[in-house]
């Protein structure tokens, strides 16, 4: 792969096809009594001035979702979240126009269901969309904020603190913590006096031109509200982003958190599994960690997975959606 065009290649390639397919191959078994849609949301390149400087994170939003019934996997279908400037350029393709040079930011980071509704959610500078049941863009949905807007720059030789503000209301207490720059929370609860969070932190902010030039490591927090301390504590030094933890253990003491990672971070995010919060940094078993290219397994085996449709399916994918009916 060509390193200049590397979030251009791979799993960063763009989807250029809205499909949807029906009866997709399962691999293994999914449980009788998982029913629903299974949606995901990520930036999808679109209108790419310099490939060699593109980051791959300012895609537009693309929107995948698999509809689970009965253990079957009875439907895929991937549609664009069509903001304004994503209809427009999409539009100019269809007359055979190259889209804008560059799309400002658009719904391409989480899709979340809320009061009924499935949102598509925007990192920076967009409002939420909604989208149908069948993946299709409803539109904005306006916020309202009374936050006024802030300017901001990095200074690493600032004095960094840690705010703490009680839910009852009362008045803020900061914690003095080494200047850094935090990336993504994954978790964080109270247990009487102590508070708990746990962190993605990196020695300064990543650098779209030079991804692998900071290096996130997974960190804990311990906030000791009596004794006025915080306690900082690196779990694990290896570069990873976008921690998870389990959503029946959030605000909660859990054991375990998910996050992706890499052997260099410049180079491309891989899956990799669950890292033990409550144990020592040091901690290296092999049931519960993985490099890039070791397939890691769990105690009850390998976990069922649905086939996605491919490029040289898809054809034969449209012409039998038009005569299968949408349910």
């Amino acid at each position: 792969m060509d390193h200049r065009d590397r979030c251009l290649n791979g799993p960063f390639a763009p989807v250029k096809e809205e499909v949807t397919a029906y009866d997709l191959p399962v691999t293994g078994r999914l449980p009788a009594g998982l029913n629903g849609r299974y949606l995901r949301l990520g930036p999808n390149p679109l209108g790419v001035e310099d490939p060699v400087t593109h980051f791959w994170a300012f895609g537009a939003g693309m929107v995948h979702g698999v509809r689970i019934r009965d253990g079957r996997a009875e439907r895929y279908r991937n549609r664009w979240v069509r903001s304004t400037e994503v209809s427009d350029a999409l539009d100019r393709m269809k007359r055979g126009l190259q889209p804008p040079a560059f799309l400002p930011p658009s719904p391409n980071i989480h899709v979340l269901r809320r009061a009924g509704r499935a949102l598509a959610l925007s990192e920076v500078g967009g409002l939420p969309h909604e989208l149908g049941y069948e993946l299709d863009t409803i539109g904005e949905l306006p916020l309202t904020s009374s936050m006024d807007a802030m300017s901001f720059r990095w200074d690493p030789a600032h004095q960094a603190h840690v705010g703490v503000l009680p839910r009852t209301g009362g008045q803020v207490r900061w914690f003095p913590v080494e200047s850094f720059y935090l990336s993504h929370v994954l978790d964080a609860y109270d247990d009487g006096s102590t508070i708990t969070v746990d962190l993605i932190a990196a020695e300064g902010p990543v650098d779209v031109a030079d991804p692998g030039g900071t290096k996130p490591r997974f960190d804990r927090w311990s906030i000791d509200l009596r004794a006025r301390l915080l306690e900082q504590r690196c779990v694990d030094d290896r570069a990873q982003d976008f921690p998870r933890v389990n959503d029946a253990y959030a605000s909660r003491p859990h054991r375990y958190g998910y996050s992706t990672a890499t052997p260099v971070h410049g180079m491309q995010f891989t899956p990799r599994a669950r890292t033990p919060t409550t144990r020592s940094p040091t901690h290296r078993s092999s049931t519960t960690w993985c490099g890039a290219r070791r397939r890691c397994t769990g105690s009850r085996g390998t976990p069922p997975s649905v086939r996605l449709p491919s490029p040289q399916t898809r054809a034969a994918t449209r012409r039998r959606a038009r005569r299968t009916p949408v349910t």
